[in-house]
């Protein structure tokens, strides 16, 4: 999921929007800009997704018409005209003052962006990647590989490649397993490892 999410940023690096896209900002600022935006889009898109998840129970079907009238709420929330869709189809934006979505990267002035049509059609196919049918699949069970990737830091911790431990492999491994779900006072100290 946090690679899925992380190709929103750049995606949104790669597309040369209108000149109007950013209103009141000179190319260097724009560039910050883009760069904000892009990881606002990628948090709302995961809040999105997380808020549908937890609200349709895990309902596939569900969770997949919702997010198609979703998409284009978040469009028009960005695009300034944060309302009645907003209300209707967004989990975290409200469509009002109160509760709405805080657009922090945008200067004060600013109350939102002026997208053509052409950025509008970009925007669709950069958040369809994340809350698309497609992209719904593949996620889910909503969960991330970050357990397993401590899960196999543990093993190579426990019993390092360089040593050998043909005997007590096994309570070894079974002691890792034990200190990433209970942590590392459960299975005893080190010592009782050696």
């Amino acid at each position: 999921m946090r690679h899925l999410s992380q190709s929103i940023v750049s995606q949104i690096g790669k597309i040369t929007f209108s000149k109007g896209f950013f209103p009141h900002a000179n190319y260097s600022e724009k560039e910050k800009l883009k760069k904000r935006f892009g990881y606002d889009l990628k948090r709302r898109c995961n809040a999105e997704f997380v808020q549908a998840y937890e609200h349709f129970a895990g309902d596939l079907i569900k969770i997949c018409k919702k997010l198609i009238l979703t998409i284009e709420a978040i469009i028009a929330c960005y695009a300034g005209q944060c309302g009645t869709l907003c209300r209707r189809h967004s989990f975290c934006c409200s469509g009002g003052k109160r509760g709405a979505w805080n657009k922090c990267f945008l200067p004060a002035e600013n109350a939102g962006l002026n997208p053509t049509t052409h950025d509008k059609e970009h925007l669709r196919k950069v958040v369809s990647s994340r809350l698309g049918p497609v992209a719904v699949n593949k996620t889910k069970f909503n969960t991330s590989t970050q357990k397993v990737e401590s899960v196999n830091r543990a093993y190579t911790r426990t019993n390092s490649k360089a040593t050998t431990f043909s005997r007590n492999f096994s309570p070894r491994m079974h002691a890792a397993v034990l200190s990433v779900n209970n942590g590392p006072k459960a299975c005893g100290t080190k010592h009782n490892l050696r």
